[in-house]
């Protein structure tokens, strides 16, 4: 359903860095050796950019304006990022071992990355089901657009001309279909142009047919 309030956007991501978390703790599990686990290097070097860029970008957007209505709100989430940050540090450093052959490494990244999967569900359920409606109570949808541009500003330019493609990518085609209905109602016909063809080239042929079926708007 189209329409929704600006900061609910917010849960695209969320849902995105979930399904994100789970297929890299499966990669990481079906692995038969170390360095075939140290393949999944480039992708957790994203996956921690981008989670980098959606904490300090709800650190500079959306919690400030919630703890000056509501002091002291934050700090459980706070400390959650600062958690995450600290487990996907680890899991870069093993993943770097594993591509180096460590077979002890291996075992290691399997564990944490099921932590990972834990981290990022029970973090993005408490946000989806108690921030999110708590921001749409206490702000204006003009003041919920600042927010999420706020947040958005401290993406690199590398992330953000990426994320939308890996959004859709990692959803499923309802979802995916929702975001895009989302983008193509907010963004300028001739940039959404554009993200609409990244969007394709990134999910293949298949993947976009189900989301023109869902929003024939696409084709």
């Amino acid at each position: 359903m189209f329409g929704m309030a600006p900061i609910d956007g917010i849960r695209f991501v969320h849902a995105a860095i979930v399904s994100e978390a789970r297929d890299i703790e499966h990669e990481a599990h079906a692995a038969s050796t170390p360095e075939a686990a140290g393949a999944l290097l480039p992708r957790l070097e994203f996956y921690a950019e981008l989670i980098d860029g959606h904490t300090n970008g709800e650190e500079l957007g959306l919690f400030p304006p919630l703890v000056a209505r509501e002091p002291n709100f934050a700090d459980t989430y706070l400390l959650d990022h600062k958690d995450e940050e600290a487990l996907l540090t680890e899991i870069l450093e093993l993943a770097k071992a594993c591509a180096a052959g460590d077979a002890d490494a291996l075992e290691q990244l399997r564990r944490q990355t099921v932590a990972l999967t834990e981290q990022a569900e029970r973090h993005v359920r408490k946000e989806n089901e108690l921030v999110l409606p708590l921001c749409r109570e206490l702000f204006s949808d003009k003041q919920q657009g600042e927010m999420v541009a706020t947040m958005l500003s401290a993406f690199s330019s590398e992330v953000m001309g990426r994320a939308a493609s890996w959004i859709v990518s990692k959803v499923d085609a309802d979802t995916g279909a929702e975001y895009l209905g989302e983008l193509s109602a907010a963004m300028p016909p001739e940039v959404f142009n554009g993200t609409k063809a990244s969007v394709r080239n990134a999910v293949g042929a298949q993947h976009w047919a189900e989301l023109v079926d869902r929003l024939p708007t696409l084709s």
